[in-house]
């Protein structure tokens, strides 16, 4: 109604009654403008609600005290492939997988009696397809002014990617533990410095002589597993603060206490904040290779130390053969230097004294080799390149002045098949075995002279 003051309108309700007689009515006017004003904030507070439960990015739903479905919002649709009307009349039992259906009945009747607070859950539900999923599960009950259940509100949260990852980091994690516990090669896990065992696989514990890694770390607790002289500390640490890994020896002392060289790969492992966590490598026994290169290496510098003593002595020989064909040269010098100037003029000066015919016809001979000695076709003759016997020099220059086998026989002594033998040899050492060349043709070329008449 209106105020006759013109002033704000004011609700009211009006009651009324009629007299027995009919001649009079009671009115009775009492003022609810601030009970409109509550029923219309409760209605704007309500769409509010209603907004948010309909555009929430969390999947909700409403259900009554026997876990039916009352109501639910796009995405509870969206995240089990039900529509509203399908969800409607369903229990949300029928949604859970079996092992916490139960869980959940038994959940909401402790809410209904209210003996539970606000629930909270994690299990897998079923989609319309059949699909499973996990998910994060709260419910919350709505309760009367007098704290009388009225329904309960159940918000699922989608977990399965992250349930997914979980179970791979778990089954990444069970696999790696696997694969470092039975690997073949040793493994381990360090700190830097100081340098200390966390963890060894089984291979590394039988490396070092122990019958398993608890009976190694037990043993080298607190204690270096590095010999000092036989590790390059410096290298080591110098690479892992340049690289975070190192390639190289590592060497580590055996339960009997000898040394074991040992090739490793070692590299940093990092916590979120970037500092070093520990260190994780692996080792392989190259003490028998490392052994073998020394010996080869020992061999070698001997072998360096002998082959140069060989040099040495080479070219002391070389010197030494030098002068004696120096020598040899000289010496053959003189020997025809001789024959020329001594002993061919002392057989010219006895042709001219008187003589007979014998004797003058063996100081021609004798003449005619002396001549023959000195001249350079012997001396290429008698070069060690060819290699020829006197007996081959000899019947060499008989052949090149033209005489027959038989003639040479005579003139030698010897029989006409011992002449064709060396007639042989010369053949083969001169490069004319199997061939038709004549050996006569090729000594004459060799002397640059013609035939030569003996007396």
């Amino acid at each position: 109604m209106k105020p006759g003051n013109g002033g704000a309108r004011t609700a009211v309700t009006v009651s009324a009654t009629v007299s027995e007689d009919g001649k009079e009515c009671l009115a009775i006017l009492a003022d609810i403008t601030e009970l409109k004003k509550k029923e219309e904030a409760l209605r704007e507070e309500l769409q509010h609600h209603r907004a948010l439960f309909e555009n929430a990015r969390v999947a909700i739903s409403q259900v009554d005290e026997g876990g039916t479905f009352l109501r639910a919002n796009k995405r509870f649709e969206a995240l089990t492939g039900y529509t509203q009307e399908e969800l409607k009349g369903m229990n949300i039992r029928e949604i859970m997988h079996p092992d916490g259906a139960g869980q959940v009945k038994e959940m909401i009747a402790g809410q209904v009696r209210g003996e539970i607070a606000p629930i909270f859950l994690e299990e897998y539900y079923v989609c319309k397809d059949g699909s499973r999923k996990w998910g994060e599960i709260r419910s919350r009950a709505i309760r009367d002014g007098g704290g009388g259940f009225l329904s309960a509100v159940v918000a699922i949260v989608d977990r399965t990617r992250g349930k997914q990852m979980e179970k791979a980091l778990a089954d990444n994690e069970s696999l790696g533990r696997s694969f470092f516990e039975n690997a073949s090669i040793a493994m381990f896990h360090s700190t830097l410095e100081p340098n200390r065992l966390l963890r060894v696989n089984s291979a590394y514990s039988r490396l070092l002589g122990y019958e398993s890694p608890e009976d190694l770390m037990s043993a080298s607790a607190g204690m270096d597993p590095f010999p000092e002289e036989a590790w390059d500390r410096k290298a080591f640490f110098a690479a892992m603060e340049q690289r975070n890994w190192y390639d190289g020896d590592y060497p580590l002392i055996r339960r009997d206490g000898g040394i074991l060289i040992g090739k490793a790969a070692i590299r940093s492992v990092f916590k979120p904040d970037g500092s070093i966590d520990h260190l994780e490598g692996i080792v392989e026994n190259i003490t028998e290779r490392k052994r073998a290169e020394e010996v080869l290496q020992k061999r070698d510098r001997e072998l360096q130390e002998k082959t140069k003593s060989l040099e040495e002595v080479d070219a002391a020989l070389k010197v030494l053969l030098k002068n004696l064909e120096k020598n040899q040269e000289e010496l053959t010098e003189r020997f025809l230097i001789n024959i020329r100037e001594q002993v061919l003029p002392c057989l010219v000066k006895l042709k001219k004294t008187p003589l007979n015919q014998a004797q003058r016809a063996l100081i021609n001979s004798a003449e005619a080799y002396l001549d023959e000695i000195a001249s350079p076709f012997v001396q290429k003759l008698t070069s060690s390149y060819l290699n020829l016997t006197k007996k081959e020099v000899q019947i060499a220059v008989l052949v090149r002045d033209g005489k027959t086998s038989k003639e040479i026989a005579e003139i030698v002594n010897v029989s006409k098949s011992d002449v064709d033998f060396h007639r042989g040899k010369l053949r083969e050492k001169l490069g004319l075995k199997n061939q038709k060349g004549s050996l006569t043709v090729l000594l004459r070329t060799l002397s640059h002279e013609g035939p030569r008449e003996r007396p």
